[in-house]
């Protein structure tokens, strides 16, 4: 072996390759150096991640974790979660060396927080590889959920004793392991006391007026993910509205508000036979999966609509609530009614069309384009949304980046809810309104927003009561019925228009 040399020494001569020698040094603080420059160097450039594997740094760095030593510890992590960020082949590293079932030893053993913020840290970098994800979520799942998730959850706000960074940093672990399928949703929905702990957290900061707090964009995230196909996935999670036998048999199918706009399916009901009917009674205290279906997950979900800044938290919200009103079933038909009748938030979805973000403004309206399918919702919805609806249309110059599917939704709502709200019509229709839908009928920028606008003209001309209103605005019969219109009619698909947030945050 070679002599080791004096600190000054290798302070002047320092490289990754000595540092990487010196990981098979027994002396504590040498190795506590050595970790704690490689973790430096990871940090300033990509380049030092490509030589540390060179070198074969990661099994040395893995070996070193169970050395009972709090400042070797901490640096090794932190040397391990530099040197994995953003490199797939350092975290594949780190699985083919056991790393990752140390790691998780490590973190159940330490009580050194600033080890505990690294390994979580480290955690979260190696959940972004899609090929550790399967691995992640079976041995880190539970070990985060038991030693981070439920002991910060169940402190009180303001007197925590678990760090906030830990805290952050495992919900964003377990943000991106959400994202992985079915199994993965199946095996978090499951988790004992994971859902609850996230909810109460988020309630938590709600209620202490900090709806923007960093930890609250993961927590709604996953929530938002595990929303995603529930009532395929987890029938149970709806079985407060499945068991009750006043409704059981309800299985017809839903009314069209419109030609060609929302065909009904086998499992959709008629919404009519409920209005005399007893609402299914809500367990007072939900437990686990049965949260997220549950009023208090809307109110929470609406509240953080009216009170967060965070885009990426608008949306995950947004599309919570698109996942839970996306099917043909009643359980849709309940949800909707609790966004528009109990919890009055059609104001705030409606705000949401008119962000710069063109991905909330997609998802705001694929919400309301489900619940525009519930007769009973329609005129609500109609007097709340449709000037917000009108003003995503493009106009003459307009820049807009709205997106030509977002467009086309927004038609085919307003084409659902203009029979039932004819004097708003004429408002809304008014001024430029008329002459953009009609620009945008011949519109080869936006050919699937063109043809929703085809469908909406050539539908309001057939509402008789609208006739001398169009005159009156200076158009006849020709604008709305026409060769693109009737067209359009002919071609137009008899699919239903439900819509779930498939994209994964």
């Amino acid at each position: 072996n070679t002599r080791l040399k004096s600190n000054s020494v290798i302070d002047s001569e320092m490289d990754l390759q000595m540092a990487v020698m010196l990981l098979s040094q027994q002396d504590p603080k040498i190795l506590a150096y050595a970790s704690s420059y490689i973790q430096h160097e990871c940090f300033q450039a990509d380049s030092a991640k490509t030589e540390i594997y060179r070198l074969g740094a990661i099994p040395h760095l893995i070996s070193l974790l169970g050395i009972k030593n709090d400042n070797v510890q901490q640096s090794v992590c932190g040397a391990l979660r530099n040197a994995v960020y953003k490199n797939t082949t350092n975290k594949l590293e780190v699985k083919k060396y056991g790393g990752i079932k140390q790691i998780l030893q490590l973190l159940q053993e330490t009580r050194d927080p600033e080890t505990q913020k690294q390994i979580t840290g480290l955690l979260w970098n190696l959940s972004s590889c899609e090929n550790l994800k399967e691995d992640l979520i079976n041995v880190a799942l539970p070990v985060l959920t038991e030693s981070v998730i439920i002991p910060y959850a169940s402190e009180e706000h303001g007197n925590k004793t678990t760090d906030y960074e830990i805290f952050y940093n495992a919900t964003g672990c377990l943000r991106n392991l959400s994202s992985a399928g079915e199994t993965s949703r199946q095996l978090m929905r499951n988790s004992h006391g994971l859902i609850d702990s996230l909810m109460s957290h988020v309630q938590s900061c709600i209620d202490g007026n900090q709806a923007d707090e960093k930890s609250v964009e993961n927590c709604v995230c996953i929530l938002h993910n595990l929303s995603y196909h529930l009532d395929s996935e987890v029938p149970t999670a709806f079985s407060h509205i499945t068991e009750n036998e006043n409704m059981k048999s309800q299985n017809k199918a839903t009314k069209k508000s419109s030609v060609g706009c929302f065909s009904p399916g086998p499992d959709q009901f008629d919404e009519s036979e409920l209005y005399n009917m007893p609402l299914p009674q809500e367990d007072d205290n939900p437990k686990g999966v049965s949260n997220l279906s549950h009023s208090k997950a809307i109110k929470m979900y609406t509240a953080l609509i009216g009170k967060s800044k965070s885009d990426a938290t608008l949306e995950a919200c947004a599309g919570a609530l698109q996942n839970l009103t996306a099917s043909n079933k009643m359980s849709s038909y309940l949800m909707s009614s609790k966004i528009v009748d109990k919890e009055k938030a059609l104001p705030q979805v409606s705000k949401l069309l008119s962000s710069s973000n063109p991905e909330i403004q997609k998802t705001a309206v694929s919400l309301l384009s489900n619940i525009s399918r519930h007769n009973s919702l329609q005129s609500q919805l109609a007097s709340q949304t449709l000037p917000d609806l009108a003003r995503l249309l493009p106009g003459e110059g307009s820049s807009s980046k709205t997106s030509d599917d977002t467009i086309a939704s927004a038609c085919n709502i307003m084409r659902n809810l203009i029979p039932r709200n004819t004097s708003m019509a004429k408002t809304i229709l008014q001024g430029s309104t008329l002459r953009n839908l009609m620009n945008l009928s011949k519109s080869s920028a936006h050919p699937s927003a063109g043809k929703a606008a085809c469908l909406f003209l050539y539908e309001m001309w057939a509402q008789k009561e609208l006739q001398s209103f169009f005159k009156k605005e200076g158009f006849g019969k020709k604008n709305f019925v026409n060769d693109l219109t009737s067209a359009a009619i002919r071609l137009t698909s008899q699919n239903s228009g439900s819509f779930r947030s498939k994209k994964f945050f």
